[in-house]
């Protein structure tokens, strides 16, 4: 499996933050029910969430900034650049 990095994301091309997220699991070597546990979600949030099925919300954001000790700002700003360039891919085809 690839790993994703900021620099090798295309502009505009939509990468779900579920993306970076499930890198980040895997780089730690945590379990996802544990981390779910960890956020006080079900682990099947925590799955949707890493296959793009949900987006990231400010409470979410918390949770992860939480247990992963990676800024909630950080999250949201990447939840807020996949959606504007979704918005923009979508504007071009229409």
């Amino acid at each position: 499996m690839n790993k994703i990095f900021a620099n090798d994301i295309p502009a505009g091309a939509p990468v779900h933050p579920g993306t970076i997220l499930r890198d980040e699991i895997e780089a730690r070597g945590l379990k996802q029910k544990d981390l779910a546990k960890d956020m006080g979600i079900t682990p099947t949030m925590l799955s949707d969430l890493i296959h793009g099925r949900r987006n990231i919300t400010a409470a979410l954001a918390l949770k992860l900034e939480s247990a992963l000790e990676i800024s909630a700002m950080f999250w949201m700003n990447f939840q807020s650049k996949y959606d504007l360039d979704k918005a923009r891919k979508l504007a071009v085809v229409v």
